[in-house]
């Protein structure tokens, strides 16, 4: 058992850098994706083309 230490120590290392790479790859490409896209805005917009909605959007 104490031969194969080393071996299962690296594995745990190796497996928790790559979770780590993985993470901070998804956070990165999810905050890149955040932005405006596929004609949806960020804040709602009100429609003026009627005069209530004018009046709203104001």
């Amino acid at each position: 058992m104490a031969k194969y230490k080393p071996w299962l120590t690296a594995c745990c290392v190796l497996l928790i850098v790559i979770c780590a790479v993985a993470l901070v790859s998804l956070c990165i490409a999810t905050l890149l994706g955040a932005g405006c896209s596929g004609g949806r805005f960020r804040h709602a917009a009100v429609s003026a083309d009627s005069q209530l909605c004018s009046e709203i959007g104001k």
